[in-house]
């Protein structure tokens, strides 16, 4: 969570804030900086996080667009996702969604896939997906499950995937379903992962349109693991 930074001079900014003239030369002042490098922007990134908490129309209108062109990268760049997630939850949706969109770019890169993991990933998945009210949340959570498939897969969180199978909402559906299909069309290591979480028994005990077509979809990229597991019972089954 934020924190505001002390300020003796609120007054005089507030002032200043109102002459176009000083306002324009601030904002041509911020904009050098914002040039540099990761490292020289780094005092000038965590005084205007500081004070989001209690943040102004205009400072708001300024960092969205700063998330977007130089504060999520260098957040990417830092390995700060901790950060970039306290961002995406920020209480203003304009801060929200500049952040969610600076983050959907990155999210699909490989290089940054484990830190996503390491500040939880999954607890933002759940919490946006929770979120019916933010189109935006909504279409995050679609396009991330799909593009962090098998980063999850890996860390265990193939339930989390399975579970936002029968959302409420079509795109996260269809998001954890594509999230599912791409694990199993991995390597034999990562189609594993759907075997030790009982992928097609849990799938075809289920009525849910989803879950029926992506057993179709999958059956036959499985049946060899199925079998080399012991489990072609199962397969035979469902042909009977």
């Amino acid at each position: 969570m934020f924190q505001p930074s002390p300020s003796r001079n609120t007054d005089v900014s507030a002032q200043s804030s109102k002459v176009p003239e000083v306002e324009s030369a601030t904002r041509a002042a911020l904009a050098s900086i914002s040039y540099k490098n990761v490292e020289y922007r780094e005092t000038l990134r965590k005084a205007i996080l500081d004070r989001l908490l209690l943040a102004s129309d205009i400072l708001i209108e300024y960092t969205v667009q700063a998330i977007q062109d130089w504060i999520g990268p260098d957040l990417a760049q830092l390995n700060d996702f901790v950060t970039f997630f306290d961002l995406v939850s920020h209480s203003d949706r304009r801060i929200q969604t500049g952040a969610l969109f600076s983050l959907k770019q990155r999210i699909s890169n490989r290089e940054y896939q484990e830190s996503l993991e390491k500040a939880n990933v999954v607890f933002l998945i759940r919490s946006l997906a929770s979120n019916g009210d933010n189109p935006e949340a909504i279409s995050f959570v679609a396009f991330a499950l799909p593009s962090l498939a098998l980063t999850l897969a890996h860390n265990g969180h193939v339930d989390v995937i399975f579970q936002l199978l029968t959302h409420e909402e079509p795109q996260i559906r269809q998001g954890a379903s594509a999230a599912i299909e791409g694990i199993a069309n991995g390597s034999a290591h990562e189609r594993n992962h759907l075997l030790d979480e009982d992928i097609l028994e849990r799938l075809v005990g289920s009525l849910g349109q989803t879950e029926l077509q992506l057993s179709s979809t999958i059956i036959p990229k499985l049946a060899q693991d199925y079998l080399r597991a012991g489990k072609v019972d199962l397969v035979i089954t469902l042909v009977e």
